[in-house]
């Protein structure tokens, strides 16, 4: 699994009714697993956790840049 199969998946959930529909009836995350699995995405319990890190750092870069110096 990558970080694709991931990125299919949240783009599927965004563009599925029925996928959002399913997804506010899981209760934890091995259903939200299992709902991928229905869907025929294979995602695991890792590639969750790297993508939630890949976002902290993501976020993280965002918030920390710094301004250019202003040149008289």
């Amino acid at each position: 699994m990558s970080t694709e199969e991931l990125t299919r998946f949240i783009h599927s959930v965004e563009h599925s009714y029925t996928l959002r529909k399913k997804l506010k009836a899981c209760q934890n995350l091995e259903d939200l697993l299992e709902l991928a699995r229905e869907f025929s995405f294979t995602i695991t319990l890792n590639d969750l956790r790297n993508y939630e890190s890949a976002a902290h750092i993501d976020d993280w870069f965002k918030k920390s840049t710094i301004s250019p110096f202003k040149v008289n």
